[in-house]
């Protein structure tokens, strides 16, 4: 096993021998197996999986994600017809590990997903959540939160002393998911299983109870009602309250070549995915980023041991500001913050190393530009301080040009 993020003991003893060993666990009863008994809260409703009451409203759910993005890391599917998924929530259904529960909308009382309950170790106090398969209708939802919480808030009600996520280590979407929710992420079991034909290493996430209590009460903080405007959005993330750990900034080595690499293409796949198209993929090879490393252009964000963003800071920028006078102003460039950080301080502690660095070289501008067409990034980028300069057409792209006055 491979581990970014190694954890450290919250506490231990020293035995005889002045070794140390974990701390004492008295009185240890080991909790009962959790039952199929539907789980309720404002957005969703949870009941156990049951192909006559679900099979039809989660097929036709499913089916609105006709690329089958929601498979691809999963054991099964996609189903080709109505009856092959209903053959299938059959044969999983029957057993209680795992323990498959349908995922209701309350508005409507139309299954839009499903989630369980697996690897169930009730005399360790140990229990997992997976299988997953959110359908379009209930991704990026409050609903889809909710499910989660309600599902840990069993768990560890039960009395479980650790809850898992498990994901396929390239499922990015997932490990990002873990880490909004508050899980902590352990490390990388390299090659652990075989899935569709393919080699996976499975990246492991953990909450423990002595962590639940917090964690509880930050997701009854985001849930509550007055934390949604009229049509659903939230106002303060849950990522706000969940990833608390600031961001260390440092230059990329050599040897991070990869890494930088890899948040770079990772951004960039989860921008085509929504139909927002950004960087080319052989603009992003480790070959392709490897001299602007050597030259000590890119810089990478650290939370612990484990890299969160990436940005490149130029001292000219002769491609998109041929215009100005080159020295007066830093240029930032390949801007990208993990999945798993996003919404956290990550791009603000980026920007304001920027800022700093930029204020150090006694230059008077920091820049940087963007697709004019995508005004959540522009908005984003003038939350932050900076103010658009000018609109340009730059070979294919017409992009926004921004800058903010690092003295003011």
């Amino acid at each position: 096993m491979t581990t970014s993020a190694p954890h450290v003991p919250t506490s231990h003893d020293l035995n005889a021998l002045g070794q140390p060993v974990g701390f004492p666990v008295p009185d240890w009863q080991p909790p009962s197996s959790p039952s199929g008994e539907p789980m309720k809260g404002r957005f969703c409703r949870l009941e156990k999986l049951d192909p006559v009451r679900h099979a039809t409203s989660l097929h036709a759910a499913n089916a609105l994600d006709a690329e089958g993005w929601m498979w691809t890391y999963l054991g099964y599917g996609p189903f080709e017809s109505e009856e092959a998924y209903r053959a299938w929530t059959a044969e999983v259904s029957e057993g209680n590990d795992p323990l498959f529960f349908a995922i209701l909308d309350r508005a409507n009382g139309k299954a839009i997903g499903v989630a369980s309950y697996l690897r169930i170790d009730p005399q360790v106090g140990s229990i997992e959540v997976g299988h997953l398969a959110y359908s379009p209708l209930l991704k990026r939802s409050p609903a889809a939160t909710e499910a989660m919480f309600l599902m840990m808030a069993r768990a560890f009600d039960l009395g479980y002393r650790r809850y898992e996520w498990k994901c396929d280590a390239l499922n990015a979407p997932s490990r990002a998911a873990a880490r909004r929710l508050g899980f902590t992420f352990e490390g990388n079991f390299r090659q652990a299983t075989i899935v569709k034909g393919r080699n996976r290493d499975t990246a492991w996430f953990s909450i423990t109870d002595q962590e639940w209590p917090a964690l509880r009460k930050s997701f009854e903080r985001w849930l509550v009602p007055a934390n949604f405007d009229d049509e659903g959005n939230q106002r303060e993330r849950l990522s706000e309250l969940t990833v608390p750990r600031a961001p260390v900034i440092r230059r990329a080595s050599a040897a991070e070549t990869g890494i930088v690499s890899a948040i770079l293409t990772e951004a960039a796949q989860w921008l085509s995915e929504r139909g927002e198209p950004l960087w080319k993929a052989g603009e992003l090879s480790p070959e392709a980023v490897g001299s602007g490393v050597s030259d000590g252009l890119f810089h990478l964000a650290w939370i612990g041991d484990e890299a969160a963003g990436v940005f490149k800071m130029q001292d000219e920028d002769q491609l998109f500001w041929p215009d100005v006078p080159q020295r007066e102003a830093i240029y930032l460039h390949r801007i990208a913050v993990r999945r798993e950080h996003a919404g956290s301080k990550v791009m603000d502690a980026m920007i304001g190393f920027a800022r700093q660095a930029t204020m150090a070289t006694g230059r008077r501008y920091l820049r940087l530009d963007c697709e004019a067409s995508r005004p959540k990034l522009c908005a984003l980028y003038e939350k932050r301080g900076f103010v658009k300069h000018s609109e340009r057409q730059v070979g294919p792209y017409f992009v926004a040009r921004y800058q903010c006055e690092v003295g003011a």
